[in-house]
């Protein structure tokens, strides 16, 4: 399947999803054995308008797919900043996937849009981090970012970005190349009330939202997409594998290339799926940093989510 790495004037992609975790050496163990790549530590910083770096007290490791990448996050020791203080308050609700980061031509129309929808988006942010070059050399990583009052977005951080160094982000040595998986498809967030829910986020989004099996929605981009579900649609994906109340993102979409590739990743290391198909499995949220994962044949992601 051929698809654009960035969106085009007016589109809207499903960029990247974060968790939120304790340890990171933990996530990336787990992450690892379900047969990723992680990228090294690295701590971000916000660009200043007298062009110097202040830091925004969190810091990230990333599995990179052809399309799309997960992301992890942690607190950085001794922070106190805003973004430190969201991650911790989110970590004290449960640890799994808190983030999710649509990609935009231009975040600033973004901000726009966002703010005329009612969103009181926050001032877009020049956000910076390094990144390690195959070699051994270092360069920055460019983003602008747009992130949501959180108290309007309560399923956790929803933002928009901007890519300005994509040629940094996605190099060719730090993707996925064990497991079959080749991109990001989807987000499954359990909410209590499906109907407001589905329709800020189709605002947000500026997108319709569908309805699908079991009372859900979906929200389709130009690039992924995002369901939303009641509590008893979790229930049938996981059982009672989640303990904490909606809202919740519990779990992530993925597309592989090869099941039985992916299969044999998942046998090698241990790990048994909580179900399996023909066209996908699904891996619990104890093997996933406390999300659950949705991994599919391409052309398979449209109906998972309804029960």
């Amino acid at each position: 399947m051929t698809e654009a790495q960035l969106p085009a004037p007016g589109e809207v992609f499903l960029d990247h999803v974060g968790w939120f975790v304790e340890d990171m050496g933990v996530a990336a163990t787990a992450f690892e054995r379900l047969g990723f790549v992680l990228t090294p530590y690295s701590e971000h910083k916000n660009a200043t308008a007298e062009g110097g770096r202040v830091p925004s007290g969190t810091a990230n490791r990333c599995a990179m797919l052809q399309r799309g990448y997960l992301e992890f996050l942690v607190q950085v020791r001794g922070s106190e900043t805003v973004l430190s203080h969201q991650l911790r308050d989110g970590l004290m609700r449960y640890e799994g996937a808190h983030l999710i980061a649509l990609a935009t031509a231009n975040a600033e129309v973004e901000h726009i849009r966002l703010a005329a929808a009612g969103f009181d988006p926050q001032p877009v942010v020049k956000l910076r981090r390094p990144l390690a070059l195959v070699g051994g050399s270092e360069a920055m990583a460019s983003f602008s970012v747009l992130r949501t009052a959180p108290e309007l977005m309560p399923e956790g951080r929803i933002q928009f970005l901007t890519h300005e160094t994509p040629d940094l982000v996605w190099q060719p040595g730090q993707l996925a190349r064990d497991n079959g998986i080749e991109a990001l498809t989807g987000v499954l967030i359990v909410v209590a009330d499906v109907v407001e829910a589905a329709g800020r986020y189709a605002r947000y989004c500026g997108r319709p939202a569908q309805s699908i099996g079991g009372g859900g929605a979906v929200i389709g981009l130009d690039r992924g997409r995002i369901a939303i579900v009641g509590p008893e649609a979790k229930s049938a994906l996981f059982g009672t594998a989640f303990l904490s109340p909606p809202p919740r993102m519990a779990a992530i979409a993925l597309r592989s290339v090869d099941l039985e590739v992916t299969k044999d990743q998942l046998r090698r290391h241990g790990i048994r799926p909580v179900s399996t198909a023909a066209d996908h499995l699904v891996i619990g949220p104890k093997d996933a940093a406390g999300a659950g994962l949705i991994i599919h044949s391409e052309g398979a992601d449209g109906r998972l989510y309804e029960r």
